[in-house]
């Protein structure tokens, strides 16, 4: 029996868990929905079961591999919150600052002087 591709294998995992159909009816809804194949990767609508249903036993054990694990899904936890609040409070005073920086370098010609100091530098 021929290999199935990732794609397959990976796209009906992803129907099963959203809908929490069993391997048997996984495989029936995926048989008459010309959505589901193409989620999967078929190439155009089949009559014909796509994969037995005891393949999906197959495909839950090499997608469960600690290999594949990575990082948990879903909402992030509150020290990533913070993070990306402290984050983004940076960035804004680091944009502010620049922001006064231009004003004074154009007002006060400090990119000649700047630029002349670059010169005898380098």
């Amino acid at each position: 029996m021929p290999a199935k591709p990732l794609r397959m294998a990976l796209g009906a995992l992803l129907i099963q868990k959203k809908y929490d159909y069993s391997d048997r009816e996984l495989v029936e809804q995926i048989q008459e929905n010309p959505y589901y194949q193409y989620f999967i990767g078929l190439p155009g609508f089949q009559l014909e079961q796509p994969f037995a249903p005891s393949l999906l036993v197959e495909f839950r054990k090499h997608l469960t591999d600690e290999k594949l694990a990575g990082p948990a899904l879903g909402r992030p936890g509150k020290d990533t919150v913070i993070d990306k609040r402290t984050e983004y409070i940076d960035s804004v005073d680091r944009i502010e600052a620049r922001c006064k920086f231009g004003i004074s370098k154009r007002s006060h010609g400090l990119g000649l002087i700047l630029g002349n100091v670059r010169t005898y530098i380098c």
